[in-house]
């Protein structure tokens, strides 16, 4: 927890550096999802795992290699926590500076109140009724829109509708800058 609060102070500090090195978003991905099945492993939740990966070269960004792996964890732990059976995990090219990862999941999808707080620091927890009463602080939305902005990009958390009214899941767009040139803090 104080880790969490010092990375999302740092992430915020406008002096703050992060040295950044070419990363494939492709591996650290791969390596993510490898992590979140060994953890579930001793849970009796029995989850499948589609990775999806856009064709062409690979997806390369320039960033700090803990940063990209708590972004991608977070997304995934998230995911993991409200999935039912699935969760799917795509990553795009935007014409020829942006990434996009998605993370989606066949769970209940996200409630207003949480929709409307994804990504802003949170005056108080609240509980989810549809996770057990799972206690949310909102940490680790909050570090992915922190780390999505640092690097110049974007973090969306949307409902999956299959008709106007049946919510069939949560999906979170981030989107990333190939080179992280533009940085933005919030």
């Amino acid at each position: 927890l104080v880790e969490d609060l010092f990375l999302i102070e740092n992430l915020a500090d406008p002096s703050f550096e992060s040295p950044a090195v070419p990363i494939d978003l492709r591996e650290a991905i791969a390596r993510e999802v490898d992590l979140a099945r060994k953890r579930l492993g001793s849970d009796k939740k029995k989850l499948a795992f589609a990775l999806d990966v856009d064709g062409g070269s690979a997806p390369i960004v320039a960033a700090e290699p803990y940063l990209i792996q708590r972004l991608v964890r977070n997304a995934l732990d998230n995911a993991c926590g409200f999935a039912k059976r699935k969760v799917t995990v795509s990553v795009r090219a935007i014409g020829d500076e942006l990434f996009e990862l998605v993370v989606a999941d066949d769970g209940p999808g996200f409630s207003a109140e949480g929709l409307a707080s994804f990504g802003k620091k949170q005056s108080s927890r609240f509980y989810d009724a549809t996770q057990s009463n799972r206690v949310s602080l909102g940490l680790g939305s909050l570090i992915m829109t922190r780390i999505a902005r640092y690097y110049g990009g974007e973090l969306l958390a949307e409902n999956i509708h299959k008709s106007p009214k049946r919510v069939t899941g949560a999906r979170v767009r981030i989107r990333l800058r190939s080179k992280a040139t533009a940085r933005t803090h919030s």
